[in-house]
């Protein structure tokens, strides 16, 4: 439909604007036009990663099936903490990238990070992405929404902005270090109570195996004020450290 098109026209147009990076899925070509006139059958053509997305990477290192149709191939070996602490890494690093060119991707998630050769993450799907000219972007129309994955400005008040981003960066963290395990975030909890457990203050436990410096970093991505989160730019130094 026409809000299908003009999504598409959006993301489009946003990585179209954007340099190349090594941890932001490439842009390599689209199709727009036939014969001079906007086509129905648009395509957008970016670079493969062989290995599909990365929760079902995570996944498929635990011998676990994968919800995705991705393939078989599986990670060349066992993941270790070593690896998940690099994907932390090249996340933050993409993101810091897209938070320094005013992009907010509003749907970050280990489902939208995509694997290459030698464990590369990138960050992908751009389709909820906004290039903002000021710090917080309100979303004015309807659409589907990964409520697991959102901020409480966000759920209440429809409020984006690169702080709300980290957030969400928190929850792959979580995503990441739980390997896949859980079929999503809160495990157990539909996306209905989300907004009132987030209204009382809940944050997910620590995982196990998951030290204290790692899950500080979590609860700093989900403070309840925006302006007390990291940036991505601290994220990817806390990632370099640990």
């Amino acid at each position: 439909d026409e809000k299908d098109k003009t999504d598409f026209l959006a993301e489009l147009n946003l990585m179209k604007s954007l340099r190349p990076h090594p941890h932001v899925v490439r842009l390599i070509g689209c199709c727009t036009r036939q014969a001079g006139e906007l086509s129905s059958h648009l395509a957008i053509i970016l670079e493969y990663l062989p290995y599909g997305d990365l929760l079902g990477y995570l996944r498929r290192s635990r011998g676990h099936e994968d919800w995705y149709c991705s393939g078989d191939l599986r990670p060349p070996s066992r993941l270790v903490s070593k690896d998940m602490v690099k994907f932390a890494w090249m996340i933050a690093d993409g993101m810091a990238f897209l938070a320094a060119n005013k992009c907010v991707h509003r749907d970050l998630a280990a489902r939208n990070v995509l694997v290459g050769e030698d464990n590369t993450c990138k960050i992908s799907d751009l389709g909820l992405a906004r290039d903002v000219s000021q710090y917080i972007y309100t979303r004015t129309s309807s659409t589907r929404l990964p409520v697991k994955w959102m901020p409480p400005e966000s759920l209440f008040y429809g409020q984006s902005s690169s702080a709300s981003d980290v957030w969400s960066y928190g929850i792959v963290l979580w995503e990441i270090f739980t390997i896949g395990e859980c079929d999503s975030p809160y495990p157990g909890v539909g996306n209905n109570y989300i907004p009132r457990m987030l209204r009382e203050g809940y944050r997910m436990p620590k995982p196990l195996h998951v030290g204290d410096a790692l899950y500080c970093v979590m609860l700093r991505c989900w403070q309840e004020d925006p302006d007390e989160r990291p940036t991505f730019d601290e994220l990817r130094d806390n990632m370099q450290t640990l």
